[in-house]
């Protein structure tokens, strides 16, 4: 059904049902254009057939889709919205397409249901764009898109793979008590604001490879079920993970921080990857724990951190968890019921953290450090009968062993 080019004044379509295709392609709607509670359904049941079209459509005034139902795709490709355009609590049915719309006033999407595939790539929100309560069911794409407002994602809930990779948020991001359940990629994005992932939940991998927090940065209760990758990410102000929850492994490879950040309290039971970063200001570990040794290879601090209050689980075991980097046991079969690391880089690991407490005079934990260096040479480096003989059976002397030197 194919309806003219020019709507003037007011246009309502309130509670209408559209049982064929809705094609508003190029339409000009001069001032307000209600179509809340309206329904499109489609046409015919084919998977690529759309119910409702708005390629470049010019909404000049007001757009209402409140509590719309789209049954088939809703396409609103190159859509213009002069005006607030609201889409709350609306239920897409298939998929969403918006990809190079823009919108000059606020977008509303409170409480809107995508059940298809929800398609953003490339659109710019000129003002402020309210997503709080949005729900993603089948994946979520905001690619390349421009958000020059406040952008509201809170408590929003992404079901399938979600990116935001190359986006770029002038103001504040707020994606506080989000879900994740598939893969979230953020590579690349700027945040030239705030970004608030406060008590945000990631099931799958999350990937924010290189982007830039120019702003106040918060992770703070955040969890991460799978990997969490920050390689080449910039923190420009202040960045917060304190109380964060790393199941898997932590990437934070080459990442620099220019302000003050915090791992307080932050629990990582996999990897964690900090080699090469730079820190400008205080970086707190103070209370951090980590089920394995983490590297700082390479990290440079303008102020050593704090490592009193951090712990670290004994990484000796008789049957340790190898990692990719141990060919095989090390271990002479007559030694195999004598526990040993499962990683040939800890030593390693250790030595550098022995230098980072030396350089902050902490004594303590610099021979803890020494010692676990030495257990983890064991069978890797140091053998009971050829290279690093000595230093093999020093380990065993109770004063050498973990806390005493």
């Amino acid at each position: 059904m194919l309806f003219r080019s020019r709507f003037d004044g007011d246009t309502s379509w309130k509670q209408v049902h559209f049982y064929q295709v809705a094609n508003f392609d190029e339409a000009v709607f001069s001032s307000a254009a209600d179509f809340e509670r309206a329904e499109f359904q489609r046409e015919t049941t084919g998977p690529l057939v759309p119910s409702v079209r708005f390629h470049k459509t010019h909404f000049c005034g007001r757009a209402d889709f409140r509590s719309a139902k789209f049954i088939g795709n809703a396409e609103f490709i190159r859509t213009a919205f002069k005006g607030n355009a609201r889409f709350d609590e609306a239920v897409f049915q298939a998929e969403g397409v918006f990809e190079g719309a823009v919108f000059d006033g606020t977008a509303g999407l409170v409480k809107t249901r995508f059940i298809g595939m929800a398609k953003f790539s490339q659109t710019k929100f000129h003002s402020e764009a309210r997503l709080s309560d949005v729900e993603f069911q089948g994946g979520a794409s905001f690619e390349n898109a421009v958000f020059d407002g406040n952008a509201t994602f809170r408590t929003a809930k992404f079901g399938g793979d979600t990116t935001f990779q190359g986006t770029r948020f002038r103001q504040d991001a707020r994606f506080s008590e989000s879900q994740f359940a598939d893969t979230a990629s953020f590579r690349a994005v700027r945040f030239d604001a705030g970004a608030d992932f406060q008590s945000a939940s990631f099931a799958k991998p999350a990937d924010f490879q290189g982007c830039v927090f120019a702003g106040d940065t918060s992770f703070e209760n955040a969890i991460f079920s799978e990997s969490a990758d920050f390689p080449f990410a910039k923190f420009k102000d202040r960045g917060s993970f304190s109380d964060a929850r790393f199941l898997d492994r932590a990437n934070f490879l080459q990442t620099q921080f220019r302000s003050r950040a915090s791992f307080r309290n932050v629990r990582f039971k996999g990897p964690a990857e900090f080699s090469a970063i730079q820190s400008k200001a205080a970086f707190a570990l103070a209370g951090a724990h980590f089920d394995q040794v983490p590297s700082f290879h390479d990290a440079t601090f303008r102020d050593p951190p704090r490592l009193d209050n951090m712990t670290i689980d004994d990484p000796l075991a008789v049957i340790p968890a190898w990692s990719s980097r141990a060919p095989a046991d090390p271990r002479p079969a007559m030694f195999r019921t004598i526990k040993t690391c499962g990683d040939p880089e800890y030593a390693g690991y250790y030595r550098r953290l022995r230098k980072l407490a030396a350089e902050t005079q902490d004594n303590e934990r610099e021979r803890e450090f020494y010692a676990q260096e030495l257990r983890c040479r064991r069978f890797w480096h140091d053998r009971p009968f050829g290279n690093g003989l000595t230093r093999f059976w020093i380990g065993w002397m109770p004063v050498l062993d973990r806390k005493s030197v």
